[in-house]
């Protein structure tokens, strides 16, 4: 599946159920990992798309990435 195709299929309703968690620090997470800035995208998205994968922590928090719970296909 191409990275394009990934990043389409995270839905707002997975951007916003990571959110509401309280799992996920977006100033942490920006600060933490210049690149995302640098991405344009928005820092829950790409957390969901590549941060994961890549083994991010969401927050100081953290000990481990995590996933959103309506996000199987991520």
């Amino acid at each position: 599946m191409s990275d394009n195709l990934l990043l389409s299929r995270i839905l707002d309703e997975d951007v916003a159920a990571l959110k509401a968690s309280g799992a996920f620090d977006e100033e942490w997470y920006v600060d933490e990992y210049p690149d995302v800035r640098q991405s344009g995208i928005e820092p829950a998205r790409h957390y969901l798309w590549l941060g994961v994968r890549l083994g991010r922590k969401p927050s100081a928090q953290s000990a481990k990435p995590v996933r959103a719970s309506t996000t199987p296909h991520v």
